[in-house]
């Protein structure tokens, strides 16, 4: 897939006499938005505006909090998950940053979670899990410099 062909533009056409905008289009270039118009007046009473980027590439949130959030337990499991995950059981996929984690939280795993047997993590790892799957996130990125959030519990570690 080619980069360039899945970027694409929004752009308004306004009506340069009345000032109105008159339609929408996507396109990838001015040509293609010349091509797609079709409009009862001629093109050179137009103007043609790019609006913004849309691309057609998937884009995913991602939950980003502090390490202060979760307990230093939790930063030793997590570890212990993203180094050997066949060993610790844990619903999605944890990857080491230099100074936190990024997890890729599997909803399907996570949905049963409170009744999981394996989980070792604590409560505030597991609301923070609770919270990106409500909110429709499938990332989370546990940073230390990461925001600090007044409705999470914090730990001093």
């Amino acid at each position: 897939m080619n980069l360039q062909e899945e970027l694409t533009f929004r752009w308004e056409i306004v009506n340069d006499k009345t000032k109105e905008t008159e339609c929408f289009i996507n396109a990838m270039n001015v040509e293609k938005v010349k091509e797609e118009i079709k409009l009862d007046y001629p093109l050179n009473l137009y103007s043609i505006k790019p609006l913004k980027v849309i691309s057609k590439m998937e884009v995913y949130k991602v939950f980003e909090c502090s390490t202060c959030h979760i307990t230093l337990e939790d930063n030793s499991y997590l570890t212990k998950v993203a180094k050997d995950p066949i060993e610790y059981w844990f619903p999605g996929v944890i990857h080491e940053l230099d100074y936190g984690f990024f997890i890729n939280i599997y909803k399907e795993s996570f949905l049963d979670l409170d009744e999981m047997q394996d989980y070792k993590g604590s409560h505030a790892l597991l609301n923070i899990m609770k919270i990106a799957v409500q909110n429709d996130f499938i990332y989370i990125r546990i940073d230390r410099d990461g925001p600090d959030y007044d409705e999470l519990d914090e730990f001093d570690w």
